[in-house]
């Protein structure tokens, strides 16, 4: 069976610029169905608002449900798969994978040394599982670094697309001999997992951040006008209105080059670990 295990729906809620995700559960549901995924998790920031509607969709389409939720701890993100309810948030990672387990659910270190430093790093191996794999850390660097790290604690691993979009679901799923959650489980504990991975093409990703700046403009003005001086504040407001209202592939160039330098950035970065 192919599984999803890191995916987001409108429930996940950014800072700077609220809106993350543009799709409802029901939607991610029926995307995963189109894709062919047999088993989908459902894991947004801090919250598990999306469950009810997500379970109920999963039920008409014939997909295994697995509620998760990606919790904020103390030192980054961490996933819980297979659980019955929320987890408090602001834990440090050895509280939060104690409070999972005792739900009889799977901890998931998700993104361990992506670039804006959301993962929970060396503490990986903590977790009952490492994403050696995510579609969104474009670095190529961080997924590396991660797979030798995993590799070399012998910790189990798996894969996610960290669906924030319709084209991202299924770039990074997981392929077990599971009917269940906790067949998947044992599977993933005994190192029983298939891959089939790639990255989120450019163009999308340029579509996906234009999404969410025109659906949250207001709040990022608020948050330019709040935040920042003259002249900073009336460039940043004439860039995101010259970006919001175009079309132009030329932005697909700009996305290659920021994803080039951050490809840079990471590797530089793997200097200090």
């Amino acid at each position: 069976m192919i599984f999803e295990l890191h995916c987001h729906t409108h429930y996940s809620r950014g800072t700077k610029i609220p809106t993350e995700v543009m799709m409802p559960p029901r939607q991610v549901v029926r995307l995963a169905k189109k894709a062919g995924i047999g088993g989908l998790a459902i894991t947004d920031h801090r919250v598990v608002s999306g469950w009810k509607e997500a379970r109920e969709e999963a039920k008409k389409q014939g997909i295994m449900f697995i509620p998760g939720i990606e919790i904020d701890t103390q030192q980054g993100h961490l996933i819980g798969l297979g659980l019955n309810e929320e987890v408090k948030n602001h834990l440090t990672v050895e509280e939060t994978i104690e409070k999972i387990g005792e739900q009889g659910g799977f901890s998931v270190a998700p993104h361990p040394y992506d670039i804006k430093n959301d993962g929970i790093k060396d503490m990986c191996i903590k977790a009952d599982a490492v994403e050696v794999f995510n579609a969104f850390s474009m670095d190529r660097f961080a997924n590396w670094y991660t797979h030798k790290k995993a590799a070399g604690n012998s910790r189990p691993m798996v894969v996610g697309s960290d669906v924030h979009m319709a084209e991202m679901m299924g770039l990074a799923v997981n392929f077990a001999d599971a009917q269940d959650m906790d067949g998947l489980f044992r599977e993933i504990r005994k190192d029983r997992i298939g891959f089939r991975t790639s990255y989120v093409p450019v163009e999308a990703v340029v579509k996906w951040v234009r999404d969410r700046f025109t659906h949250s403009y207001g709040d990022v003005l608020k948050y330019i006008d709040g935040n920042y001086g003259w002249p900073k504040a009336w460039i940043s407001r004439s860039l995101m209105n010259s970006f919001v209202g175009s079309r132009s592939r030329a932005w697909n160039v700009v996305g290659g080059f920021a994803i080039g330098c951050s490809v840079l950035y990471s590797g530089a970065k793997l200097l200090t670990y």
